[in-house]
């Protein structure tokens, strides 16, 4: 029994053995076709877009063309140029100058305007001046007429003197009154000369 036993044990393990030859033979015939099917396969990987910059040189020809055409005008009106300092097609950044416009005839608006400043100032000088000599005459002819004003009450003068005084007290009012408005005017007029000259 002993004999049987060892043999059908190891006739048992040949089975297993083979049983598990055919199934290794059969994993490794399927084996290139499971392969095959995984390489069809693409990973893929999912990353956030991010703004940053490209790092790297591409060499290419072509032709660069601008998208607009940008007007170019000088900040003074009238002007002759003298000489041009960029040429058509050249690079030119903002703010650089292109040509050199004669400024003769700019010096020339800019002296004038330097006079008118100085008569305008020299205006309002003499206007405050007259204006204080006005505010003087008012306040002495309104005296003037408070003392006539009291002594005709008393019967000391005359109602036609009374009556002067009062038409210089009138007289210098409306005086104060228009150099007041003399001297507004002369403000006036040197702010837009000083608006010109900006």
């Amino acid at each position: 029994m002993t004999d049987r036993n060892t043999i059908s044990s190891s006739g048992k393990q040949q089975g297993r053995r083979r049983a598990l030859l055919r199934s290794l033979v059969l994993l490794l015939a399927m084996a290139p076709v499971s392969l095959a099917s995984a390489q069809d396969i693409k990973r893929v990987t999912v990353v956030s877009a991010r703004e940053g910059a490209v790092v790297g040189t591409v060499a290419a020809t072509g032709t660069v063309v601008a998208r607009e055409e940008v007007p170019v005008h000088a900040e003074v009106d009238g002007g002759i140029i003298r000489a041009v300092l960029v040429d058509a097609g050249e690079y030119a950044e903002a703010g650089m100058p292109l040509a050199e416009i004669d400024t003769a005839d700019a010096e020339l608006a800019l002296d004038r305007n330097t006079v008118e400043l100085r008569r305008a100032r020299m205006m309002i000088a003499q206007e405050t001046a007259r204006l204080e000599k006005a505010r003087v005459s008012e306040a002495e002819a309104g005296k003037e007429l408070e003392r006539s004003r009291s002594l005709t009450a008393e019967g000391a003068s005359s109602e036609r003197m009374f009556s002067e005084h009062e038409n210089e007290h009138a007289r210098a009012a409306v005086d104060l009154e228009i150099a007041g408005q003399t001297l507004q005017v002369a403000h006036a007029e040197l702010e837009l000369i000083e608006h010109n000259r900006a």
